[in-house]
């Protein structure tokens, strides 16, 4: 079993792209937090940056074949 933890960005990458719901998951993990802050200091609303985050994960899933 793949600890996605160790992988670096670029690794995650490569397995998102094949498709892989373990490194979307570590990717989501280690930056819904930031986005979800820096979503925060521009728009001053919760639920908005939840849904714009919601809305960069969601797109990034979507196109994962695309990076």
């Amino acid at each position: 079993m793949i600890d996605f933890t160790r992988l670096s960005e670029e690794e995650l990458i490569i397995r998102l792209n094949s498709g892989e719901a373990g490194a979307f998951n570590e990717i989501y993990n280690r930056y819904w937090k930031k986005l979800f802050s820096d979503a925060y200091k521009r728009l001053k609303n919760k639920e908005l940056c939840e849904e714009v985050v919601q809305e960069i994960f969601t797109n990034l899933w979507i196109k994962r074949n695309d990076l």
